[in-house]
């Protein structure tokens, strides 16, 4: 158990370094839309992220598209107000 909590918790880091990650990616595009006068929201392109997350989770062997939903919700809101 608690080798397998080991590995729980690195992963968990990778999470983090990886979400750190992705906003930092995210304010440097809120500063291009902010730039070009474009909106900070894009439902289209959050909808396309969410179904193309879906089928990869699915091919990894966990179909389950409410927790995709969730997960990238929380990413959404939390790029959009780093853009902002």
């Amino acid at each position: 158990m608690k080798r397998l909590r080991k590995q729980i918790n690195r992963i968990d880091d990778d999470l983090l370094r990886l979400i750190a990650s992705r906003l930092r990616v995210a304010k440097k595009i809120g500063i291009y839309k902010k730039k070009h006068n474009l909106p900070v929201r894009d439902v289209k392109r959050e909808r396309e992220i969410i179904n193309e997350r879906t089928k990869a989770l699915a091919k990894l062997g966990f179909n389950d598209s409410l927790f995709v939903k969730h997960l990238f919700n929380l990413l959404f809101a939390k790029s959009r107000s780093v853009q902002k």
